[in-house]
């Protein structure tokens, strides 16, 4: 045992010269320990991913929720990574002494790789919420919240989550982030100026997705037209008229109008009033909304409930008004016009005039000449 011992002693007087020795500043015990970090990390981070991959999995297989087992699935590999930049890390603070402006830089772009490991990390996480909670929960919803809305709070997370890591690495690596967010303050300001109709129409899609008037499926009219909503997106809004043609609607314009959603009332509603003339009597007139009533009852493609009424008196004409709907919106056109012709038809057959913008002055205390 003694002369192994001695063996021992004398080896490591003959290598203790060379464990001085000095490279780049360092001693060659100060690289052996540096390396046995490095390596140490590197093991250290294969178990922690072998620990993530095989044991946990089996831990959170118990929970009644996806979400952890999604979680420990996409963040054990960043993990590991975080494990071995963290040994690199302390290696290059603590052991290392190199010069200064070096060894700042070699700092510096450690913290930087535990940085983007860290986003990754928080990115995947909340990615993992949205997919296995936030979306699940707005598609049991009742009524169904916009997934156009969840998108884009989704994207707005990870834009923050993002800055965030950014502005605390900047911060920890010496930048002055105060400053270069008044910079980008001003630059933001010029840009906004810039696109403003964009970031209008952004807003404007928020508040189609907020508000809910119509969803990708419905009829809407609008300023006038009417169409088929399909496709809802951050900037436009597409439309597929009756007549096939596919419009793109800026968000800020559609969201400004008036907007009538004619799926919540499963068809299509005609709303439209005749002007008969002053010359018609009251018997002429129950004729009139009678000859209404009889024509729109023919029509098969027209909901029961429809109304024919004598609306009132205008200026210079007596108001006939007729409410129908119809059922098949891709017929409403064709529906549309058989039903003008024959009211056209059968009030002209009765005797019915429909009246000219007309108006009578009569005057008074005439001088007589």
């Amino acid at each position: 045992m003694s002369l192994f011992l001695l063996a021992d002693l004398n080896l490591l007087e003959r290598f203790e010269p060379y464990l001085h020795r000095r490279w780049a500043g360092n001693d060659v015990e100060t690289w052996v320990t540096v390396l046995a970090l490095l390596i140490f990390g590197y093991i250290g981070g294969r178990v922690v991913a072998f620990v993530m991959a095989r044991i946990v999995p089996r831990l959170t297989a118990h929970t009644e929720t996806q979400i952890d087992d999604q979680i420990v699935l996409r963040t054990g590999k960043p993990i590991a990574m975080l494990v071995f930049f963290g040994a690199a890390w302390y290696a290059v603070q603590h052991v290392l002494h190199l010069h200064r402006h070096l060894q700042r830089i070699l700092v510096d772009g450690v913290l930087v790789a535990i940085g983007v490991v860290a986003a990754i990390i928080l990115l995947r996480t909340i990615d993992v919420l949205f997919e296995e909670g936030v979306e699940k929960w707005a598609e049991r919803k009742q009524p169904p919240v916009s997934v156009h809305f969840v998108y884009f709070t989704r994207t707005v997370l990870k834009v923050l989550a993002g800055t965030f890591v950014a502005v605390a690495m900047l911060q920890r690596i010496g930048f002055d982030v105060l400053s270069v967010l008044t910079g980008l303050g001003i630059g933001g300001l010029a840009i906004a100026l810039a696109a403003q109709e964009t970031l209008g129409n952004i807003l404007g899609s928020l508040q189609i997705m907020t508000d809910r008037p119509f969803a990708v499926g419905d009829v809407i009219k609008w300023d006038g037209k009417t169409g088929r909503v399909s496709e809802i997106g951050m900037r436009s809004t597409k439309i597929v008229l009756a007549s096939g043609v596919k419009v793109i609607v800026p968000n800020k314009k559609i969201a400004e109008s008036a907007i009538e959603n004619h799926s919540h009332v499963n068809g299509l509603v005609r709303d439209f009033t005749l002007h008969l003339s002053y010359r018609t009597t009251a018997a002429q007139m129950r004729e009139a909304v009678d000859i209404a009533k009889a024509v729109l009852a023919e029509q098969p493609e027209i909901h029961a409930e429809f109304s024919a009424a004598f609306a009132g008196f205008d200026d210079n004409a007596l108001n006939l008004r007729v409410i129908y709907k119809v059922q098949d919106i891709t017929k409403s056109a064709a529906v549309g016009e058989t039903v003008n012709y024959a009211l056209h038809e059968r009030l002209a057959g009765a005797g019915l005039d429909l009246a000219w913008p007309t108006r009578s002055v009569q005057l008074l205390n005439q001088p007589k000449l």
